[in-house]
């Protein structure tokens, strides 16, 4: 008896200690996201309990909720537990509509076939494009006393409101994807940490249409181009020039002594647009233009530069000094001679938080486009831009992916399905499929390398196009290099590396070198191991990319390897 009573005992503890914290975390979610899909909890619940950054608030948030627990399984009756367990639960499942969810999820729609518009442009030269990305910026901010230039450009300008806030579209390369490509980025696409491989190269985005009329095309980025894997995004999706914090720290460095600032340690918003300037002069026309800031980043914690004026003590300081930088980049702009052929749109990547359908606006506002309309207020998403920044520049384009342009009468994909849009975004298709399906990702250039030449891990990430730099150890992920020869015979290759808990597979060109998909260590363990790599993974070529991979069920799911020395040489 007292073994059943111990056993029933534990199954109450495990059972309502289950329901607290999964209870905890759909009030962390309410509060930080609001009312929002089961995507958003499932990522919170990711973050929560596997990243490394948030290890000593999981330490204190068990502590507290294993308390709870506890008191509750030893002041409470059974039957209580038992019922408000199940209550618990049930808040998660209305919460997040989970039942909708599982069913759009787990069924295969024809929303995309039905709704997905491939882009096509006339092949005409028509106005330049420039987009301004700006950080977290909402509507509200956006009055006379805190941003007066925006509140000025938004009244003389075309600006739409009836903005929804919807799936895939709470990041900034999400809501640049969004924006650029009329679809989302999604369907499984996740990667561990913050970013993604997979681009959909098959389809095509507004760099890409423009590049085939002759456009030249820029990004520029005040974080480094890797965060959020935006390398990615330009090598996939045409653009010439694709520049963040590195490329552009040397220019900075000549405009400002404290050029770096706000949360990444990327370039300051007013240090951006000035730099920005000098590369576009540098393009010839006809071009197009993505622009992202920075230091609008993470409301409420967003970054003060000290040269600003400070009127509010709080987050409308930001936001008055990013619109002061905007002003003076306008201005630049309206005295350059191809002004009169450019078309401006400047917007929020996204809101402040990631609440979905909130009453929050982005702030948009179109700048000399060739087109009007006198209905502003619309029922839009992130995707409209799509085919609105195509219309806006002369092309003629109301449908773009499942975007629709705002510049029409037509009805947008949100106007149509309502609040279930969201789930229809992200419910399986087999269209959306065949989008994702992609040979390699695309190297953007091939560094020399010796055979039998040792490299230490900085060096090491010299070859990286993929990989995160960390105080101790940069990660490695993508490693791409031109030998000195095309080998004759198979080659050994030499690692000294982190281990850690995860499983991983190691390829070489395509080839599986490497797997372990038991791995059990809980704590990192530094080896030192040898692969061979066949003759055969070269098919008579010298170039070689080595691919760490963890995702064993995705393919599109990878981590960083801390790789401590590399040697690559011909089997003796």
């Amino acid at each position: 008896m007292k073994i059943k009573s111990i056993l029933a005992d534990v199954f109450l503890f495990v059972l309502f200690y289950a329901a607290v914290i999964s209870a905890g975390v759909t009030v962390y979610t309410y509060f930080n996201f609001g009312i929002v899909s089961i995507d958003k909890f499932l990522s919170v619940f990711n973050e929560v309990f596997y990243l490394d950054w948030a290890v000593k608030k999981i330490k204190i948030y068990s502590a507290i909720l294993l308390v709870v627990a506890f008191l509750g399984v030893y002041f409470l009756r059974p039957k209580h537990i038992i019922i408000l367990s199940i209550l618990l639960f049930l808040l998660q499942i209305f919460e997040f509509d989970m039942i909708s969810y599982y069913r759009y999820k787990n069924t295969t729609t024809t929303f995309y076939e039905e709704n997905y518009v491939a882009p096509k442009i006339e092949k005409k030269v028509k106005n330049n494009l420039i987009i301004v990305y700006l950080e977290s910026f909402e509507d509200q901010y956006i009055t006379k006393e805190i941003s007066p230039f925006l509140a000025k450009l938004k009244e003389e300008n075309i600006s739409f409101d009836g903005f929804k806030q919807v799936s895939e579209t709470f990041s900034t390369i999400h809501a640049q994807f969004a924006s650029l490509c009329g679809i989302s980025l999604s369907q499984n696409n996740t990667l561990t940490g913050d970013g993604y491989i997979n681009f959909l190269p098959n389809i095509k985005c507004i760099p890409d249409l423009l590049k085939e009329n002759g456009y030249s095309t820029a990004y520029l980025k005040a974080a480094d181009l890797k965060f959020s894997r935006a390398n990615y995004f330009v090598e996939q999706h045409n653009f010439d020039v694709a520049k963040g914090f590195f490329e552009l720290e040397n220019k900075a460095k000549i405009i400002r002594k404290d050029y770096k600032g706000n949360e990444f340690g990327g370039l300051k918003d007013r240090v951006l647009f000035e730099v920005a300037k000098d590369e576009i002069l540098k393009l010839k026309e006809p071009f197009f233009v993505a622009l992202t800031t920075l230091d609008t980043h993470g409301a409420p914690d967003v970054y003060y530069d000290p040269d600003c004026e400070k009127k509010f003590n709080d987050i409308r300081d930001a936001i008055h000094c990013t619109g002061q930088s905007v002003e003076h980049f306008v201005n630049w702009l309206e005295k350059q001679p191809f002004w009169k052929n450019t078309t401006l749109l400047i917007m929020g990547d996204h809101q402040m938080s990631s609440k979905l359908f909130s009453k929050s606006q982005i702030f948009n506002v179109f700048i000399n486009p060739v087109v009007s309309t006198n209905k502003k207020t619309r029922e839009f998403t992130t995707y409209d831009f799509s085919a609105s920044v195509l219309d806006a520049i002369g092309y003629n384009v109301a449908e773009f992916g499942i975007g629709r342009s705002l510049f029409r009468d037509n009805k947008t994909l949100f106007e149509k399905e309502g609040s279930n849009f969201h789930l229809l975004v992200a419910a399986k298709s087999e269209l959306y499929e065949k989008f994702r399906k992609f040979n390699h990702v695309k190297v953007a250039s091939y560094k020399n390398y010796e055979l039998g030449q040792s490299l230490d891990n900085t060096k090491l990430f010299n070859y990286s196009d993929f990989g995160e730099k960390n105080t101790w150890c940069n990660g490695i992920t993508y490693l791409s290099m031109t030998l000195n020869k095309i080998p004759k015979k198979d080659l050994y290759l030499k690692m000294n590396y982190i281990k850690g808990a995860q499983p991983f597979k190691i390829f070489a060109n395509d080839t599986l070198i490497f797997e372990n998909v038991t791995a059990k260590e809980e704590k990192l363990k530094q080896e030192q191991e040898t692969f061979i790599i066949p003759e055969s993974a070269f098919n008579g070529q010298n170039k070689l990319t080595i691919k760490i991979d963890s995702s064993i069920n995705d393919v599109n799911k990878v981590f960083t390897l801390c790789v401590k020395e590399f040697i690559l040489d011909e089997k003796k």
